[in-house]
């Protein structure tokens, strides 16, 4: 993940504490995943990582488990916590969209 660079895209769209969350949430991806979100984009635009971190209103209903890959306290909504995470990582594909490394 290109870090400053992200962060100086994302300073000109949302503000100091969103951005410093999406950030977070993005290094959270990369480390669970054990990949970089810079790969990911060049080797299909994201789609792959996007789908492995679907969780749906269905899997919730269900009560199926959280990805392995992915941590959280008991009781956490992880419908809520794996689409924080999908907005961030869309948030920092938007950014690769828009500059091409």
């Amino acid at each position: 993940m290109r870090k400053e660079e992200f962060k100086e895209w994302l300073s000109t769209r949302i503000k100091k504490k969103p951005t410093s969350d999406c950030m977070s949430r993005c290094k959270a991806v990369e480390i669970a995943l054990h990949t970089d979100l810079d790969a990911e984009y060049a080797l299909d635009k994201g789609k792959r990582l996007l789908q492995k971190m679907q969780y749906s209103i269905s899997d919730e209903r269900k009560q199926k488990a959280a990805p392995t890959e992915f941590h959280f306290k008991d009781n956490a909504n992880i419908r809520y916590r794996m689409a924080n995470l999908r907005s961030a990582v869309n948030k920092y594909f938007e950014f690769c969209k828009e500059n091409i490394a």
